[in-house]
């Protein structure tokens, strides 16, 4: 092993893709918008042309010091996200890892204070071009399989919303003889709530009359104890998209009479307060010892028919004026709100119907989010002892 500065085994990129505002963001398109602040750092997707096509490449997050390699076509968001191209000396994909190894090392509060200068002047450690490729080739089969994990649980949660969206958008649910309700002549009925025609027998209320509403805990130094909890922050929701990842949740010590009524349960909603205002997640797996903080309100419904239901009913006004409230600069989600939201009720055996589907999507999605924290896991194992030559590869 030896150790060079990064800087002189860097190309430069010419870039002829535009700069993808974040008001153009979609969320399904083709090709993926790379942006440091995101989860993963897809944070949207574009039907535009001309996208970045060199590749591979590295990603690097000016300001959130995060890397991602990249060997597709990509568009990139206009934040200060940098790119980075390797000589073909090196093994791109190797090169990644190295960089890794190294922030990783790093104290957090070092981490965010150092920027692209920082990384040109890194020195990484390196070896020969067939060990590179060796080391290359057992972690990214690793991060290959995390990826598809991510994509899987894409797809499953975007199925989710095209269930929700047909039977209760549309209304094109199964009716007693399994064919689309509106679309083969079922009854309608004009709502003045909601001013649209709904199914006929279905019911509108407002959503503080189907659950209850809470504010997360806030603490101070002094209210530390000596019970440790898991603690949901807002950067936990902003950093998923419906399951929430409990191996990234902050662990803390308070009093258990200030912080066991913030315990989450697995029927429980969270919705952000400030952050992502609005944003809608969930925690199916609840271990009785996490809670949440004050910039999240918890959604407990009233009857565990309307989980998976309220879900997605909350999810579908993500980012709408029903959400949040205040000016074009601060906006927030409030407890009177929400509250204030109607909330259209199908019959109860529809409910069950659409449970029996979506329970099942959600436990492959729980499945293959436990399945990547350890593959991630493992993955962060081996990093530093392949990178300190502590593991061999021949």
């Amino acid at each position: 092993m030896k150790k060079i500065e990064l800087q002189t085994i860097l190309e430069k990129v010419t870039y002829k893709s535009p700069k993808i505002p974040s008001k153009d963001y979609q969320t399904y398109g083709k090709y993926p918008i790379i942006a440091q602040d995101a989860d993963k750092f897809i944070s949207g997707y574009t039907n535009e042309s001309n996208p970045i096509t060199e590749n591979p490449l590295i990603i690097f997050g000016d300001h959130s010091c995060s890397l991602k390699y990249v060997n597709f076509p990509f568009f990139r968001g206009a934040d200060g996200t940098q790119v980075l191209k390797i000589n073909s000396e090196h093994n791109s994909r190797f090169i990644y890892y190295s960089i890794l190894s190294v922030i990783e090392q790093l104290p957090n509060y070092q981490k965010y204070e150092r920027h692209f200068k920082y990384l040109k002047e890194m020195i990484i450690p390196t070896f020969d071009l067939p060990t590179q490729t060796q080391i290359a080739a057992i972690l990214s089969s690793l991060d290959d399989k995390i990826e598809l994990n991510n994509r899987i649980a894409s797809v499953l949660e975007r199925m989710m919303r095209e269930i929700y969206d047909y039977w209760f958008v549309q209304f094109d649910f199964p009716d007693e003889n399994g064919k689309p309700y509106q679309s083969n002549g079922g009854k309608m009925t004009y709502n003045p709530q909601l001013k649209r025609n709904i199914p006929q027998g279905w019911e509108v209320k407002k959503l503080g009359d189907l659950c209850s509403l809470m504010n997360g805990v806030n603490y101070n130094k002094e209210d530390l104890g000596d019970k440790k909890y898991k603690i949901v922050n807002v950067r936990n929701i902003t950093a998923s998209s419906l399951l929430l990842d409990d191996s990234n949740f902050d662990a803390i010590n308070l009093k258990s009479t200030l912080a066991d009524k913030y315990l989450i349960e697995n029927n429980d909603i969270l919705i952000a307060r400030s952050g992502t205002p609005g944003a809608v997640r969930i925690l199916p797996y609840a271990n009785n010892d996490t809670i949440f903080c004050g910039f999240i309100i918890r959604c407990k419904p009233n009857d565990i028919v309307y989980k998976n239901y309220l879900t997605y009913s909350l999810k579908m006004l993500e980012g709408t004026n029903a959400m949040v409230t205040g000016g074009s600069i601060l906006k927030n989600v409030s407890q009177e709100t929400l509250k204030r939201n109607y909330i259209l009720l199908p019959k109860n055996n529809l409910l069950d119907k659409f449970n029996t589907i979506t329970n099942t999507i959600i436990k492959e999605m729980e499945y293959t989010t436990k399945q990547t924290q350890t593959l991630t896991a493992l993955r962060d194992f081996l990093l530093p002892l392949l990178m300190n030559g502590q593991a061999s590869v021949q």
